[in-house]
């Protein structure tokens, strides 16, 4: 990772702490900075969390160097630096919850959000994604706008093949993402339903998977229009460019993202997006989460007009590029100049 990298050659001797997920790979590309992958355990993010807090007490225990670098916040280590990269926002995720009815995961979201805070306000510096997420954590917290960094993921751009919007695409409208209310998939099947049922040629693909799949398919059947719904369910990444190709549209409905990788993969690879507000704007259509009517209307204003579709199209790469030198020109600066 390139911060690591240049805190390095700033003459700081950093470790690295991660967990033993594959979504962390990028780090072990880090070196000379040291790494440690410490185990976590359970399904949810409560025993992963606490699983991870206790075994980043064990992997710092002996780290006599300058700067601790957490990829997940954890219990902070007194007599060095302290940087926590956060990935998403516990109180943001909450508020998600709650708009969507699930009051449990919300409030422990909720409670899960006061650490950001503790955390945010000990440390010596912290990395968030996105402009959004910093101006949430100071408003959350009241930490001082200058000890927030933005640096957004690294994004690989080459490893998504560009294949430029032409009018001889499948009819198809594509959602990729996890199956869960907070991922909004519910909204996206009903504005589309009337659509549907009015352009028979059309397809609305769900990949991915999640407990909201089962109500999603009777939702379908319902609005009689499961002929036209397919679920892929979950796709490798090898494999998914394809469906990007393949699809008109990517929608990314969401009610709460702190990046939003699947927008910056559709751009990569050449296909027009349609997000909420919710999600980073990256130059392409957008509507109001939640709002069932307006995405609908968004639709309608993109399907079939391929003259539209291909001027969004052609600026995917330009806007992805523009981000990426954004982010190597200020974010990482920013840090040392925190940390100096």
């Amino acid at each position: 990772m390139q911060l690591t990298q240049e805190l390095y050659a700033a003459g700081y001797h950093v470790q690295v702490v991660c967990p033993q997920q594959a979504d962390t790979k990028a780090f072990d590309k880090c070196q000379p900075c040291a790494i440690s992958r410490v185990s976590t355990y359970g399904n949810d993010f409560v025993r992963r969390t606490i699983s991870f807090w206790l075994s980043c007490r064990k992997s710092i225990q002996a780290f006599d160097g300058d700067i601790i670098y957490y990829l997940r916040p954890a219990p902070f280590r007194h007599g060095c630096l302290t940087i926590y990269h956060y990935h998403l926002l516990r109180k943001s995720l909450a508020k998600a919850c709650f708009r969507q009815g699930k009051y449990f995961t919300g409030a422990v979201n909720l409670v899960f959000s006061i650490f950001d805070g503790v955390y945010s306000s000990k440390s010596s510096g912290v990395v968030v994604l996105t402009e959004t997420m910093k101006s949430e954590l100071v408003n959350y917290y009241g930490i001082a706008s200058e000890h927030v960094s933005v640096l957004s993921n690294e994004m690989d751009l080459d490893q998504w093949r560009f294949c430029a919007y032409e009018a001889d695409r499948a009819r198809q409208i594509l959602y990729v993402g996890r199956l869960d209310e907070t991922k909004g998939p519910m909204d996206l099947l009903k504005a589309c339903s009337p659509i549907l049922k009015s352009h028979p040629e059309y397809t609305l693909i769900f990949v991915g998977q999640g407990a909201l799949e089962h109500r999603l398919k009777t939702e379908a059947r319902a609005s009689d229009v499961a002929a036209q719904v397919r679920f892929a369910g979950q796709v490798e990444r090898t494999k998914l460019v394809d469906f990007y190709h393949q699809s008109q549209l990517l929608v990314v409905p969401s009610y709460y993202e702190s990046f939003g990788m699947v927008l910056v993969e559709a751009m990569a690879s050449g296909t027009p997006v349609l997000s909420s507000d919710a999600c980073m704007n990256l130059g392409q259509p957008r509507f109001p989460s939640g709002d069932v009517g307006q995405l609908r209307k968004a639709i309608e204003d993109l399907i079939g007009h391929d003259a539209r579709l291909k001027s969004l199209s052609f600026s995917c790469r330009d806007e992805l590029d523009a981000i990426q030198r954004q982010r190597a020109s200020t974010g990482i600066s920013s840090i040392i100049e925190e940390l100096s």
